[in-house]
């Protein structure tokens, strides 16, 4: 009952979130597009690590919403097929959810406790509620934390180096954006990379990469020693 309440509630919080941050705050927001010289705030706002993050546990707490549903209501759990379905959902959590949301509570506050303006703009950071840039940043890293406590999740052993590479693989395909997006806009999304020399960006982008990889492995490491295998068995 208590993964499902948490479950609901941060469900709840990343709708909310996403509605004011994404949909309600760019319409509200013409000025700062004047004030970034921007010619579609969309383009700003979208390459965000922090809205990636977002739409990703969206994502997986609506596939969690539904599991949840499942197992309540029918003996889906019994079945083939839902067997199929917890181990694709854990597989998403262990390569993707946990550490993505890992990496962003890290480097948001690392970045934040240095110069809140390394991550964003003046105008954009102005204009960002308090409420809001704490669940974004710092409750993301709650709820995992909290669903790999309640939660057995089956993290290979056997394949655990592959399963981490599909993590590393997405965090280098995003550094790969981010500076795809600076050949294309002639600004880097985060102010503070126009303050690196590209020897110091290209060791930030493979730290992010590495991050993947690690965070892979110590939520490997955490769920064994707390639920043990015994645990992990129940999805496979």
């Amino acid at each position: 009952m208590l993964l499902q309440g948490l479950h609901a509630l941060f469900l709840g919080f990343q709708i909310l979130v996403a509605w004011e941050f994404l949909i309600k705050g760019i319409e509200l927001r013409p000025e700062v597009i004047d004030r970034l010289h921007l010619t579609d705030i969309n383009r700003h706002i979208y390459p965000y690590l922090t809205v990636w993050n977002l739409v990703l546990h969206i994502g997986y707490l609506v596939a969690c919403a539904a599991e949840d549903v499942m197992v309540k209501f029918s003996n889906g759990n019994h079945l083939a097929w839902f067997k199929k379905y917890q181990r694709n959902r854990a597989f998403v959590f262990e390569t993707l959810v946990f550490p993505g949301s890992m990496i962003v509570v890290t480097f948001y506050w690392i970045l934040t406790l240095m110069d809140p303006l390394y991550l964003f703009p003046g105008p954009i950071e102005d204009l960002i509620p308090s409420w809001i840039n704490f669940l974004i940043h710092s409750g993301v890293g709650l709820f995992v934390v909290g669903e790999l406590l309640l939660r057995p999740q089956p993290w290979s052993t056997r394949h655990g180096i592959k399963r981490a590479r599909v993590g590393a693989t997405v965090f280098l395909t995003y550094a790969i954006i981010i500076c795809l997006h600076r050949y294309l806009t002639g600004a880097w999304i985060y102010p503070f990379l126009e303050l690196l020399t590209w020897p110091q960006r290209f060791i930030l982008f493979v730290t992010l990469v590495g991050a993947a990889f690690t965070y892979y492995c110590a939520g490997q490491r955490l769920s064994s020693s707390i639920h043990g295998r015994s645990g992990a068995e129940k999805l496979k």
